[in-house]
């Protein structure tokens, strides 16, 4: 083999952003065959380029440099796909990218690993027969979701225990073609207390009360997707009412089929055979760093730390996103390796990237 210039000049004192999609053997990944990669600079992609060498494997990444003269080079946020906590594109611009598409809740999964599922999902207390759940690393704009998928014949509908007599839940939910998807109240694993499906091929999210004889309201949601449900509850008085991205449609109507109920007892994924549901940002009212009305847009301010004391502001320049267990700071990239936490002069193996 031989080296191919890409780029020629490069630029002294400037930053570049490389990203490199590589298969070793026959899974088509990004649609590459055996033994090639792509390298994509600054947002330009290049390839796809044979190997110099046929390999089984990648097992090793290091640093080198093709000249004798003396040169000093810097990386920075070294990111990996096989790290549960990547996300693709999240180390291209520092600070912002990770505030893009999180959004703040009781459950917002920024810390959940990517693809864990059923009960390693902290939302799920139990999955039961007959569905699925998983953590995406990001779907249709939105970051860390989780989706749940209805596989048969169900036992209970996967569910969060909340035993509560009153109080408010909210949420962001979207759904695939073919069938619906909803995340309901219920008491117990048949009684059914508010019921809010969503219609992907019809872009609409419908509520079901109780009147006497029953009733629902059809409600057109936007074509790109994601609708935000707000829901409050009252066992006392056996009543809710219910907005749609912010909008108020059903207000102290009676529980779905006039249902008696002494506690909302869980919140449930349910829905048709067949079709994913998405949800981010489940939030309580109960939680106490959690206020209602957070999760209705990402963060994206100064001073406002999230997901942890959610409203507790401190001074510097602290975003109001919580990311990789850290305070998402000013002028950090962030990656599998960004090295913040790396003592100025450590040197070597001492270095946790220098195996």
């Amino acid at each position: 083999g031989a080296y191919n210039p890409i780029l020629d000049p490069i630029l002294d004192n400037k930053w570049y952003h490389i990203k490199l999609d590589f298969e070793t053997g026959v899974g088509v990944y990004k649609g590459l065959a055996a033994d090639t990669f792509y390298i994509t600079i600054d947002g330009i992609q290049y390839g796809p380029y044979p190997f110099n060498n046929v390999a089984p494997h990648v097992d090793k990444i290091y640093f080198t440099c093709n000249s004798a003269a003396v040169y000093n080079y810097y990386v920075d946020a070294i990111d990996y796909s096989w790290d549960p906590y990547y996300s693709v594109g999240r180390n291209v611009n520092p600070t912002v990218a990770n505030m893009l598409g999180q959004y703040p809740g009781t459950y917002s999964f920024t810390n959940e690993l990517v693809y864990a599922k059923d009960e390693e999902i902290d939302f799920v207390y139990s999955i039961g027969t007959g569905y699925t759940a998983n953590i995406l690393s990001s779907f249709d704009g939105y970051r860390k979701v989780i989706t749940s998928l209805r596989t048969g014949s169900y036992i209970h509908y996967p569910y969060d225990p909340i035993n509560r007599v009153s109080g408010t839940y909210e949420y962001w939910i979207q759904a695939s073609s073919g069938g619906i998807m909803g995340l309901d109240l219920f008491e117990g694993s048949v009684g059914y207390m508010i019921i809010v499906d969503y219609d992907k091929d019809t872009n609409k999210i419908e509520l079901y009360y109780g009147d006497g004889s029953g009733g629902n309201i059809n409600i057109e949601v936007s074509v790109s997707g994601w609708a935000h449900v707000k829901i409050t509850f009252d066992c006392v008085t056996d009543k809710f009412s219910a907005w749609v991205d912010g909008i108020n449609y059903i207000a102290n109507e009676n529980f779905y089929s006039d249902y008696d109920a002494d506690y909302g007892e869980r919140i449930v994924l349910a829905g048709s055979t067949g079709i994913l549901g998405y949800y981010d940002a489940i939030s309580y009212s109960w939680d106490d760093n959690y206020l209602i009305g957070d999760n209705l847009h990402y963060n994206n301010f100064l001073g406002s730390e999230t997901f942890e004391n959610y409203n507790q502001t401190y001074p510097g320049d602290y975003y109001g996103t919580e990311s990789f267990d850290y305070r998402t700071e000013d002028d950090v990239y962030y990656g599998t390796y960004d090295f913040r936490d790396e003592a100025d002069g450590t040197s070597g193996t001492s270095i946790d990237f220098v195996d």
